[in-house]
């Protein structure tokens, strides 16, 4: 029981949840981007880490900023967003880093 303890509250912590976290506690997730059509990109996060729709995430690329996507889909481990073509600065590829904030 102790180990299936200690493995679960790793798994936590691995994930930005700490001793004190609450339901309004803001969690960075990242993720990568899986797949590109046109405007619209797949991300490798979705509602069971928090994703929600309507949420935005910044896109990264050798930590560099790319541009932006809203989330308009979302299912347990993936969600699907639109680029934000007005502050994207390069077209998003897979395997491109995504980093939103969540509750």
């Amino acid at each position: 029981m102790a180990a299936r303890v200690a493995s679960l509250k790793n798994t936590l912590i691995e994930n930005g949840i700490r001793e004190g976290t609450t339901k309004d506690t803001v969690v960075t997730r990242k993720g990568k981007i899986t797949a590109t059509q046109g405007n619209l990109v797949e991300v490798s996060i979705g509602g069971d880490d928090g994703l929600k729709v309507g949420h935005e995430c910044n896109i990264f690329r050798g930590g560099n900023f790319i541009g932006r996507i809203k989330i308009s889909k979302v299912t347990p481990d993936r969600g699907v967003g639109t680029i934000n073509r007005e502050i994207t600065k390069d077209i998003p590829k897979i395997g491109d880093s995504i980093e939103t904030r969540t509750r």
